[in-house]
């Protein structure tokens, strides 16, 4: 009984450390902080695209 009530512990103690490595994993990510194998840039932080038309344009809008 005392082997069983042994490895119950260790599997409770080795899900808690699991569960508080995943949670600081996604506390990083959301914050934005790169991950190993990350360069720390993802798709929603590219610059927008340059609207060509945007030059053609004057003060109120209407274009030139």
């Amino acid at each position: 009984m005392a082997i069983l009530e042994f490895l119950a512990t260790v599997l409770e103690l080795a899900g808690t450390g699991v569960g508080l490595y995943s949670g600081l994993l996604a506390l990083s990510r959301r914050r934005g902080a790169p991950t190993s194998g990350d360069s720390g840039r993802s798709d929603d932080t590219a610059a927008p695209a340059a609207d060509p038309a945007a030059s053609r344009r004057d003060a109120d809008g209407e274009p030139d």
